[in-house]
């Protein structure tokens, strides 16, 4: 009868990790002469990379290797799912006592000594394979004696538990117990319920803060479903940023000491979407007549739009503060001035000049913030239709070559661009703001250019100038509020520190991204995207902004050309 040879399925993989090619065909050419299956890797990392694709039934790994050596990779490779039981044979010249020693300790089977006798290689590899399922076997029957035992011993107690109940003297007892069960489930199931209905998350936990108890509110302020975190440590899922972990270890560590019985604490939480939210902890500690922690019962408050809101205030309080004081005192100081002294017709002017223009920079600065609030607050509407970008900017650029010193604008129009989806009176004002700008910051003249190019289904718009530019440590912040760049070139250069604030803002409600190229004393680009109209976008629609932003670049991978 002719024997059939396995099928690739039946033969066992082994995994050759050597970073000499010579070794690893030598391997692999015995190896398969004896019915085995072979992966390759020529490092660790690979090694690691295949492992976690494919687990094989033996490894043969080379100690020395470059970057990472076996033991590191043997160490790693009993680290990864199912990497506990697969053997790890260490194929190595060396044979001092420290080498085998540090072998065993990071997780090896066996070893192989080189040079390797080719022609028995496969025999010691099945004669290990052997052992290893041999093993196996002995451990899953260890296991099901364990269990039959449990199994046994549970029925003897329940037998016991029987002839305990069947005893005339307990039966007083028993009936009192079961009276207090009674009222101890009631009033179970009504603390279930308050704790199910609260406005606050209620978790429990026990001595080693292992979850023990996970309510619906808590299942709606983080996302995590009970079931995924009862019985879980804190390390165990990642509600805690790093960051706050010192501040949480204290708490947690009065508690376990008994130098605490009750905390509050306010930091950041992760949800299960990876979003931050602020939350206020009140977790008071239950303890045993010997002081030993029983449990510890945590009450959560989700307080983000608080805390928003805090942050809105202290914003809105610096900058009247701050910010509005500047004009304010100017306006004051020469009005003062005017009424309390005569002064010549020409002097006069100035100082209404100097009141006209420091009134309209406060009106500005009232205007320009009340947007961003009303922005961030999610009130702004928005008229999205298609938009023909160069009409729109062609306009723009006429209404604004009035006040642009003398500085020439050009507007790039060819190719010409498609329609975008946007609001018209919002991308108008994204534009005066840039060009307002970029006007500003080339005292020297210069030529201010506007562009367009698509990239995919966005229209990318650019405005150039040849100005002072930005420096490097200044364009993380250029486009948060109150940010201007202070340097002697800039320092004399009016504005509300709210217009790039205002336009990335009003971008990135129309989905799109906002970034700057800039070189000091050579000009800077500011560019922004837009989507593209197509023809399943509607016609026109209205739309209320929500509060946030989304995640924006500084910096983009696509340089425009000079």
């Amino acid at each position: 009868m002719q024997s059939t040879s396995p099928t690739e399925k039946e033969r066992p993989l082994i995994l050759i990790v050597d970073d000499d090619f010579t070794i690893r065909l030598l391997m692999r050419e015995a190896l398969e002469q004896s019915g085995f299956l072979v992966a390759e890797a020529a490092s660790g990392s690979e090694a690691l990379a295949l492992f976690a694709q494919h687990p094989p039934e033996i490894v043969l790994l080379d100690v020395m290797m470059p970057n990472v050596d076996g033991f590191t990779t043997c160490a790693a490779l009993r680290q990864l799912p199912g990497g506990a039981r697969v053997p790890v044979v260490m194929v190595t010249g060396l044979d001092d006592l420290d080498s085998i020693n540090r072998a065993y300790e990071v997780g090896a089977t066996d070893f192989i000594t080189k040079p390797i006798v080719w022609p028995i290689l496969g025999h010691r590899v099945h004669y290990i394979l052997r052992s290893s399922r041999a093993m196996a076997e002995l451990h899953e029957s260890q296991a099901a004696l364990r269990q039959a035992h449990d199994e046994l011993e549970l029925r003897v107690q329940e037998r016991t538990a029987e002839l305990d109940h069947t005893n005339r003297t307990l039966q007083e007892e028993v009936s009192e117990r079961k009276r207090t069960e009674e009222a101890l489930q009631d009033a179970h199931q009504r603390l279930r319920f308050h704790v199910e209905n609260s406005p606050l998350a209620v978790i429990e936990w026990d001595s080693e803060f292992r979850v023990q108890g996970w309510s619906r509110q808590a299942e709606h302020i983080f996302g995590w479903k009970a079931a995924e975190v009862l019985g879980k440590q804190v390390a165990e899922w990642h509600i805690i940023p790093p960051e706050e972990m010192a501040k949480v270890s204290k708490v947690i560590s009065d508690l376990l000491t008994g130098h605490s019985s009750r905390q509050v604490v306010v930091n950041q939480n992760y949800r299960q979407d990876g979003s931050t939210i602020d939350c206020e902890w009140y977790s008071s500690a239950l303890v045993d007549e010997k002081g030993q922690l029983i449990s510890v019962l945590s009450l959560v408050q989700d307080v983000t739009e608080r805390k928003a809101l805090e942050r809105l205030k202290d914003e809105l309080v610096a900058t009247v503060s701050h910010e509005l004081r500047t004009p304010l005192a100017s306006l004051r100081g020469f009005a003062e001035l005017m009424l309390t002294r005569a002064f010549s017709l020409e002097r006069q002017r100035e100082f209404l000049s100097i009141i006209h223009d420091e009134s309209k920079r406060l009106t500005n600065l009232i205007n320009d913030f009340l947007d961003l609030q009303r922005i961030e607050a999610g009130r702004q509407e928005y008229h999205f239709k298609a938009i023909d970008v160069l009409a729109l900017a062609s306009e723009t650029v006429a209404v604004f070559q009035a006040n642009s010193n003398g500085i020439a604008i050009h507007l790039v129009k060819e190719p010409a661009p498609p329609p975008v989806y946007a609001d018209a009176d919002r991308l108008r004002q994204v534009l005066l703001n840039l060009l307002s700008n970029a006007v500003k910051f080339s005292p020297h003249g210069g030529e201010i250019t506007l562009g367009t190019r698509q990239e995919g289904a966005d229209l990318v718009l650019w405005i150039r100038d040849q100005g002072v530019g930005i420096a490097p440590d200044a364009l993380p912040k250029l486009f948060t509020k109150f940010f201007r760049a202070d340097n002697k070139e800039t320092r004399t250069i009016g504005g509300t520190g709210l217009g790039l604030a205002l336009v990335k803002r009003i971008i990135t409600a129309h989905g799109g991204q906002i970034w700057v190229e800039s070189e000091l004393g050579k000009g800077s680009t500011f560019f922004f995207t837009l989507p593209v109209e197509t023809a399943t976008t509607p016609l026109s629609a209205t739309h209320v902004h929500q509060g946030g932003e989304a995640t924006n670049r500084q910096q983009h991978p696509l340089r425009l050309s000079a």
